[in-house]
């Protein structure tokens, strides 16, 4: 498999948490380190997703306390968009060999 189809994989590996709820988290981080030595491509797609990854579950936790104000209701619906459109950008992105950073996403890796 060549590093801009595993890079892709990693994108799209995120859509496993809808079928299992772990899976989502875990085939990222398993397929980013797996992957990560081979290529500076795939380690950027890997870093990318992982970070985006750790972002989300913080706002997910955020707009979760705010939702007692309200104002949380249209933050987590936010979120469920972006978990849906985000990973497809960034795997067509992966895909043609561009880097992409997900938006709001702080560089922790």
């Amino acid at each position: 498999m060549d590093e801009k189809t595993y890079a892709m994989l990693i994108h799209l590996s995120q859509f496993g948490g809808y079928i299992t709820g772990g899976l989502g988290l875990v085939a990222p981080i398993i397929l980013w380190v797996l992957g990560k030595n081979d290529s500076a491509h795939v380690d950027q797609h890997g870093r990318a997703v992982i970070n985006w990854l750790i972002c989300e579950f913080i706002y997910i936790i955020v707009s979760v306390v705010l939702m007692y104000c309200l104002i949380g209701i249209p933050i987590f619906f936010a979120l469920v968009v972006m978990s849906i459109v985000c990973p497809i950008l960034g795997a067509l992105k992966a895909k043609d060999g561009n880097p992409y950073k997900y938006p709001l996403t702080f560089e922790i890796l």
